[in-house]
């Protein structure tokens, strides 16, 4: 609580003064409120220069960081495409080549690509009509759930072509699969031809040697080896009938046949002029 009484019988500073002196007191009073008044101005001009000064320079930043942004989602945006786009299990390092006109466009990637980017949703959205990335979302490879976890342009870029390669991979064990399937039909029918033909040759055989030439009986005679007889009867009762199916039918090799039959030729036609 202030003390009113000695408040009032408090002796002013001026009455300690002489006349002079007492001027002399205001001046420099006035002088020090002055000069206290010029430092806070002073202070206060300071501080709004470098409020606005960090304004401009978060506003530059701010068009700068914006500007790279822009720049990274057309570089990420391109390299996305390249992998969609790429043959089946092409290398990343051909895919960025491929995906840059500009070298300059490349290295920017390059030198930003671990720092933070969050624009891969809009990437997602941008090639959601894609056939393949149809076919990675549907193969549950590629989700926009996912894509948003990649912080940085090289997490989408990995993200996406791991993704790419292994629908590649599941198409590549596809056509394996169907040729093989393919390859088995084939052989199965292959060996069905061959046991029709052969079910018809051995039923034929007897009937065709008792119907032989002179010729042909003297050859048989001559020769030991019955299935030299069987190759010969067999491309004479159907000349379509490959020297490789006689070959799997009898057990040798396609070359063996060539030469049995070479070899039957040749005496036939001997055996023809001794006759003649």
């Amino acid at each position: 609580m202030i003390d009113l009484e000695s408040l009032l019988m408090k002796r002013p500073d001026y009455l300690d003064y002489e006349d002079t002196d007492f001027d002399n007191f205001n001046i420099t009073e006035l002088k020090e409120l002055e000069r206290d008044k010029e430092v806070q101005n002073v202070i206060a001009i300071n501080q709004q220069m470098k409020y606005l000064q960090q304004q401009k320079m978060y506003s530059l930043s701010k068009l700068a960081e914006e500007g790279i942004s822009d720049k990274m989602f057309q570089a990420v945006s391109k390299v996305h495409k390249g992998i969609l786009d790429s043959e089946i299990e092409r290398h990343l390092s051909d895919i960025l080549k491929d995906s840059f006109e500009d070298k300059e466009e490349l290295l920017f990637l390059l030198e930003n690509k671990n720092k933070p980017f969050y624009k891969s949703s809009d990437i997602f959205d941008e090639y959601s009509s894609h056939k393949v990335q149809k076919v990675l979302v549907k193969d549950k490879l590629l989700s926009k759930r996912s894509i948003k976890k990649q912080k940085t342009a090289g997490q989408h870029i990995t993200y996406v072509k791991q993704a790419k390669d292994s629908v590649d991979r599941i198409s590549v064990m596809q056509s394996e699969l169907d040729e093989l399937k393919e390859l088995v039909l084939l052989n199965k029918s292959d060996n069905l031809k061959l046991k029709i033909a052969y079910s018809k040759v051995s039923e034929k055989v007897s009937s065709i040697e008792d119907d032989l030439s002179e010729t042909i009986r003297m050859l048989a005679g001559k020769i030991n080896d019955q299935r030299k007889i069987q190759a010969f009867c067999m491309k004479q009762q159907d000349e379509s009938l490959s020297n490789q199916s006689i070959a799997k039918i009898l057990g040798v090799s396609k070359r063996t046949i060539e030469r049995w039959l070479l070899e039957l030729n040749t005496e036939v036609s001997t055996c023809d002029k001794n006759v003649a």
